[in-house]
C-alpha cells in the first residue's frame, strides 16, 4: 500500500525531476507512476521525461504501458528506448529506457 501511495505521490515529492525510475518494482505500480508522472499539470513546465524501467521484458512493459499511452518513436526499441506521450494533450514527452541501460549524470 506504500508503494502505492508513494507512486501517486512521487512526482509532487520531487517537482524537478526529469529523470526516474523504480528498481524491482511492479509493472502496474511503474504505470500508475507514470500516469501521475504524464497527467496535465499547469504548473508543471518540464516538457521531457526520462524513465527507467524495472521490467526485464521490455517489450511486455510496451505492451503494457501502449494501453495507457501512445507510442510517439519506436525507431530505437532494439536499443531499449522508446518515446511515448499520454493520450491527454499538453502531457509531456517521456522517453522510456531498457532496464539495462543506466542513468549517466553529468558532472
Amino acid at each position: 500500500m506504500m508503494d502505492e501511495v508513494f507512486a501517486e505521490k512521487h512526482p509532487r515529492l520531487f517537482p524537478n525531476a526529469t529523470n526516474f525510475g523504480f528498481h524491482r518494482s511492479p509493472i502496474s505500480l511503474c504505470l500508475k507512476a507514470l500516469k501521475e508522472w504524464s497527467r496535465d499539470r499547469i504548473a508543471d513546465t518540464r516538457k521531457t521525461l526520462c524513465f527507467y524501467q524495472p521490467e526485464r521484458d521490455f517489450r511486455k512493459f510496451l505492451f503494457e504501458a501502449s494501453k495507457l499511452f501512445e507510442v510517439v518513436d519506436d525507431d530505437n526499441e532494439l536499443e531499449g528506448e522508446v518515446q511515448i506521450k499520454g493520450q491527454s494533450g499538453g502531457c509531456p514527452l517521456i522517453t522510456v529506457f531498457n532496464k539495462d541501460r543506466v542513468y549517466k549524470a553529468r558532472i
